[in-house]
């Protein structure tokens, strides 16, 4: 599920270059699951990707960290972006939104439930377009959260494409 929330920034992975991240997930979208580095002040942070529970999780290879993670980036983008606009149009408040809740995207005006399902639809295509299901993103993500291995190997991920998005 997706959730839109307050929640306090992650920590940063290198001191010179915050990167907010998004939970994504309890995702996508995006609170990034806790431990994702986050940046700024944030009350939109995906949990699990749209209410689809994960279960046991097959052996996660290299290429789904790789997917993973540039999921988890590029959904994180979109989030800061659906963040900034629903905080002006809202006076500054940011509502707890869950992609997978309609009752709490029912409860929003219609320009920030217009742009918050805008988000959560953004999300399910940008983990699609790097070759993963809602319920494999969940998998990984809860992975991400459960598994020490599973987090070291999508943080140093995370890391590089970071790096790559600071050269370019």
């Amino acid at each position: 599920m997706l959730k839109l929330s307050a929640k306090a920034p992650g920590k940063i992975l290198r001191p010179s270059v915050p990167l907010l991240l998004v939970s994504a997930a309890s995702l996508l979208v995006a609170a990034p699951p806790t431990g994702y580095p986050s940046r700024g002040d944030s009350r939109i942070t995906p949990t699990a990707l749209f209410g689809i529970a994960a279960t046991a999780q097959d052996a996660i290879t290299d290429g789904e960290i790789a997917q993973f993670a540039k999921s988890v980036w590029e959904i994180e983008q979109k989030r800061q972006q659906a963040y900034n606009e629903i905080k002006k149009i809202n006076n500054g408040a940011t509502p707890p939104i869950n992609c997978s809740d309609a009752d709490s995207l029912n409860g929003l005006g219609r320009a920030v439930r217009d742009l918050a399902v805008n988000f959560c639809e953004e999300s399910k295509t940008i983990a699609a377009n790097n070759g993963l299901t809602v319920s494999r993103f969940n998998q990984i993500q809860s992975a991400y959260q459960n598994d020490a291995q599973v987090k070291q190997k999508v943080d140093a991920e995370l890391i590089r494409i970071q790096g790559e998005s600071i050269t370019n």
